[in-house]
């Protein structure tokens, strides 16, 4: 032992001597100086990119049938009523029920972190949501998150499952999630691959 060495303290007559700690006491294991460091904390911020809705293919078939279904609600709301205002709307809605059908979702960047959710270059806090829930579609996940205000609609964010242990960690930390079904209309416009 070198003089110096914290294992080694003087003695009365001034002459070093060796105390012995426990890692080198044969079947005892070496004392940690400080607590065991706790785990990393896990990453407070995400990002990632993803389309904004699932595209369904609508081939010329689709389109038919929308046209089929709108002259046949129309006559007979027509035919109930005689109002020839709520049968153009009807049909008014439908092209544009057709046309929204039509549109390419964008590819948006997301972006998770302690003071919200950022969706390309709009920002929501925590605050604006009392809940959230998530869904399978295909290949993909979603989370739906449910707004306090009431006429507020509720927002739908899709991501890869790779990402899905990041996110709920993160999300959970400020939002409490709810285990819920798809809504009828949800259903109903999954079937009509809308």
């Amino acid at each position: 032992m070198k003089r110096g060495d914290p294992r080694t303290s003087p003695d009365a007559a001034g002459s070093w001597q060796f105390k012995a700690d426990d890692s080198d006491v044969p079947g005892t294991a070496a004392k940690p100086d400080a607590e065991p460091k706790a785990s990393a904390p896990h990453s407070a911020e995400i990002s990632w990119t993803a389309s904004e809705f699932i595209a369904h293919e609508k081939g010329v078939i689709w389109y038919l049938q929308l046209a089929l279904a709108t002259v046949v609600v129309t006559a007979i709301i027509y035919l109930l009523t005689r109002d020839k205002i709520t049968s153009g709307m009807l049909v008014l809605a439908a092209i544009v029920f057709g046309a929204y059908g039509a549109r390419k979702p964008r590819t948006l960047e997301y972006r998770l972190d302690v003071s919200g959710l950022t969706i390309a270059d709009k920002s929501y806090d925590y605050g604006q949501f009392r809940s959230f829930w998530t869904a399978k579609e295909g290949a993909f996940s979603s989370i739906t998150f449910m707004p306090l205000k009431r006429f507020m609609p509720s927002l739908t964010v899709y991501y890869s499952p790779d990402d899905e242990r990041q996110i709920m960690q993160i999300l959970e930390r400020h939002l409490p999630m709810e285990h819920r079904d798809r809504d009828l209309l949800d259903r109903f416009l999954h079937r009509i691959r809308f």
